[in-house]
C-alpha cells in the first residue's frame, strides 16, 4: 500500500475535534469495513452526527497500528484500506472518535457531494480480512 503525503484538518462545517484527542498522524492506516467502493452503504449515505461533535462516516484508525490489527474489528471478508495523509490530501481528516475498538470518524462537511464521496471511496483499496469476525 502506497503511503502519500498529507496536507490540512478538519473543515469547521463537519466539526471540531475536541480538545485533548491526539491528531493521527499522516501514516496511520485507516480501515473502512466492506467491500470498496461500498455501494451496498455509499459513504455520502454513510455520514451521520458523531456524539463527539464531528460529521462524518465510521472507520477504524489508529496511530502505530498495522492494518492487520486494524482489520481485526471488522466481520467483512473484504474491507478498504488508505492512509491518512490521503484522506488529508483530498481535504478531509480522520479524528479518533469514541466507540469500539478504535473508531475513528472521517470529517465530511455536511454540504459535500456525492461526486466527492465517490472519488473519497476509490481512496480506499480493497483488501482481504484474514481476520473477519463472525
Amino acid at each position: 500500500m502506497a503511503l502519500i503525503r498529507l496536507v490540512s484538518a478538519a473543515d469547521s462545517q463537519g466539526g471540531v475535534l475536541r480538545a485533548g484527542r491526539a491528531r493521527l498522524p499522516d501514516d496511520a492506516f485507516v480501515v473502512r469495513c466492506g467491500l470498496p467502493p461500498f455501494r451496498g452503504r455509499p459513504l455520502f449515505t454513510a455520514c451521520d452526527d458523531h456524539p463527539d461533535g464531528v460529521y462524518g462516516f465510521s472507520v477504524q484508525c489508529a496511530a502505530a497500528l498495522s492494518v492487520e490489527q486494524l482489520v481485526s474489528a471488522c466481520r467483512n471478508n473484504t474491507v478498504g484500506a488508505t492512509t491518512v495523509a490521503r484522506i488529508r490530501d483530498m481535504g478531509f481528516d480522520v479524528v479518533p472518535t469514541s466507540g469500539q475498538w478504535w473508531h475513528a470518524t472521517v470529517v465530511v462537511p455536511k454540504g459535500w457531494s456525492q461526486a466527492e464521496s465517490e472519488r473519497l471511496s476509490l481512496l480506499f483499496e480493497p483488501i482481504s480480512n484474514p481476520a473477519a469476525r463472525r
